[in-house]
């Protein structure tokens, strides 16, 4: 592989050449082989927003765990953030599966490593080819309550019943589980007892059913601090054409009463964000059975939330089911209207909120 360094310029931080050496690498493979590995590369933006929020570190020799790494953009970002507090040493464990992308992500990891040397910061770091939920799930107790941070942008993508992952899951598991679940699951038992986890990852696991389990085990193993969301679904990992609904998450061991839920429309304004603070409490209930996590973005919304929260009965007191699948309007379209017997449908719009 050719290096870039000769189409630098001028010396750029290490996550601004991680950046680089993705899009390098992103020419060089096909669309289809991206989307299989559920590879969706994180913009430098995100990336220095999520390295940004991280606390100061509890020590001067750290370990970092990056269980998706790509190029290494998260990791880079962060220890760009970290460096500030007069680290002596760094230690990172990386995992990739990717053999196309292994020799770009060395590339990354020795042009941070230079940087580090030049600030007098010890960095050692692994790269491990072997799936980071089955290698894990089988060595938790080995390395359990290893990491002092965590950071990263899992792959995403849904698992067949079959799965040998599922199989190893089986507790988290309903319906077809998404494997980022399984990425967070696995993370809050790597973290030490005052370390941070940062994750960015579809907001699907906030509600819903399929991930009742995942949310009790999730809750019950880490106290979220800090959440940011992203009004627009298809602003933020553009670069992908990625239609998604996306947060970026903060949490910890350590008992907390408050959490922030910050806003912005996409990436533009990301450098600005809308942040209020909230009790824990209002923006999920810990003693309940669904641990839904609300997620409030304007004063209507928590308006909707407050009164959603006051109803005594749920929609099965009155007779009433949801399907929020077999049904879709415009593949349905000449069946509800030419039916004899007649049914309400109700469009998502009507509610005019996205907790």
């Amino acid at each position: 592989m050719t290096t870039i360094e000769k189409y630098i310029k001028k010396p750029i931080l290490p996550s601004k050449f991680a950046d680089l050496v993705g899009l390098q690498y992103t020419a060089t493979v096909t669309k289809e082989h991206k989307k299989g590995k559920g590879q969706f590369f994180t913009p430098s933006e995100i990336s220095s927003f999520m390295g940004n929020i991280a606390s100061k570190p509890k020590s001067k020799n750290i370990s970092i765990l990056d269980p998706g790494c790509g190029t290494a953009i998260l990791t880079c970002s962060l220890i760009e953030k970290l460096i500030e507090f007069d680290l002596e040493s760094i230690e990172l464990t990386a995992y990739e599966t990717d053999y196309k992308l292994f020799a770009y992500t060395e590339q990354s990891l020795q042009n941070l490593k230079i940087w580090l040397a030049e600030k007098r910061v010890e960095f050692r770091y692994t790269i491990i080819a072997n799936d980071f939920i089955e290698d894990m799930a089988i060595a938790l107790e080995k390395h359990k309550e290893s990491f002092d941070y965590i950071i990263s942008n899992p792959p995403y993508f849904k698992l067949s019943k079959d799965d040998k992952r599922v199989n190893l899951f089986q507790h988290l598991v309903k319906g077809q589980p998404n494997i980022y679940s399984f990425f967070m699951a696995v993370s809050v038992n790597l973290l030490k007892a005052n370390g941070e986890l940062i994750f960015i990852v579809p907001r699907s696991f906030a509600s819903g059913q399929y991930f009742n389990s995942f949310r009790d085990y999730f809750f019950s193993h880490i106290n979220l601090s800090f959440v940011h969301l992203f009004k627009s679904r298809n602003k933020t990992f553009d670069r992908d054409k990625v239609l998604q609904e996306t947060l970026i998450l903060k949490g910890c061991r350590i008992p907390s009463d408050k959490v922030i839920i910050s806003t912005s429309e996409g990436l533009k304004d990301l450098k600005k964000p809308i942040e209020k603070e909230y009790d824990v409490s209002e923006i999920i209930d810990l003693k309940s059975k669904a641990k839904i996590l609300h997620l409030p973005t304007t004063e209507f919304e928590e308006h909707v939330m407050l009164l959603f929260k006051s109803w005594n009965n749920n929609l099965i007191d009155f007779g009433i089911q949801i399907s929020t699948g077999p049904v879709v309007s415009f593949d349905q379209g000449n069946f509800y209207l030419t039916h004899t017997k007649t049914q309400q449908f109700f469009w998502h719009r009507y509610i005019g909120c996205t907790m």
